[in-house]
């Protein structure tokens, strides 16, 4: 729902920057989506409520302590942190802690636990990548 939200006011973004001033609207869940729907639309003037179910914002950003260490239990990963990536503009205005990983210093796993060798890797990356490309139509 909250992804409809941004579609809608997108669609009336582009034709005034205040489209939205006498509206009011309530976006369900204050996940990312959900947040940065509120975000976008109090920006083009809409005054917005966001209902969250849980006793916490984030939806599956969310860091578990309990055993004395970070836990990522869901997203934990801000793909292509480059500054003009709306997930990282929302973490940057939270000031939200993160680091830059690079993609050379990767480590892949299968699914018992065992590291893929580089040979492996390469062969997962260019099938991704042609998956990519058909895509995009490229």
């Amino acid at each position: 729902m909250a992804s409809w939200a941004v579609a809608f006011a997108s669609k009336f973004a582009v034709k005034s920057a205040h489209a939205l001033e006498n509206v009011s609207v309530v976006v369900v869940g204050a996940g990312i989506a959900g947040l940065g729907a509120a975000n976008l639309l109090r920006k083009h003037g809409a005054t917005v409520t966001v209902l969250e179910a849980k006793d916490h914002t984030g939806g599956r950003l969310l860091t578990d302590w309990s055993m004395g260490a970070p836990f990522e239990v869901g997203a934990g990963w801000i793909h292509g942190p480059s500054s003009d990536n709306p997930t990282k503009q929302l973490a940057d205005a939270v000031n939200a802690q993160y680091a830059v990983t690079e993609d050379e210093n990767a480590v892949f796993f299968d699914i018992n636990g065992y590291e893929y060798d580089e040979d492996e890797v390469e062969r997962i990356v260019d099938a991704w990548e042609g998956v990519l490309e058909h895509i995009d139509g490229t």
